[in-house]
């Protein structure tokens, strides 16, 4: 008797998961959610945006090296991809002299573009030159845009900096003040 009954709860739950993700599935492909994000199951590229960005370089968020992903939403759909230094940018191998470096936050990293519509890649098809983009997204902002330089861009030959700044939010990616209402933790 107590078999039974525990047979007979087990098979309702099983149902009731079933359930439950086939009316997910069909919510999700007809994108009746709010968000309806492909799990990674069902993708054909398994390479997760997520990890893309990584915060293991001094100066904070940066990307992974040689990485790429697919990522979309529903205001755009974008290719990321990394060189072997992690700067979305193609191989800095065999760079010439004539190069100038972009810091900035997501505006230089491209965010939410693909390669050939980025502004570095707009420049450079405008003025000639050989830009290497060091912008990253993540909460990035003029105390990161010094510290990679420092750290990274530096060793790179150069002419110039081009430096994208957005104050609305820049200021506020390094404001100490700001992080410490936030539920996010800082380690220093």
């Amino acid at each position: 008797m107590i078999k039974i009954k525990i047979g007979r709860k087990l098979l309702i739950i099983i149902i009731f998961f079933f359930l439950l993700e086939f009316f997910s599935f069909i919510f999700s492909i007809n994108e009746l959610f709010i968000v309806n994000l492909t799990p990674d199951f069902y993708k054909k590229n398994k390479n997760d945006i997520s990890k893309f960005w990584t915060e293991e370089e001094p100066w904070g968020a940066w990307h992974k090296k040689n990485y790429f992903a697919d990522y979309q939403t529903k205001c755009f759909q974008v290719t990321f991809s990394s060189n072997e230094y992690g700067a979305r940018d193609k191989s800095f191998q065999n760079i010439g002299k004539n190069n100038f470096i972009l810091l900035g936050d997501s505006f230089a990293e491209g965010f939410g573009v693909n390669y050939e519509d980025m502004a570095q890649t707009l420049i450079e098809n405008l003025t000639g030159l050989n830009i290497l983009n060091f912008g990253t997204s993540k909460d990035f902002g003029p105390v990161n845009y010094w510290l990679i330089y420092e750290k990274l861009a530096q060793n790179f030959p150069h002419k110039g900096i081009i430096i994208f700044l957005l104050p609305n939010n820049d200021f506020r990616d390094n404001d100490y003040n700001y992080f410490k209402k936030t539920k996010i933790v800082i380690t220093i």
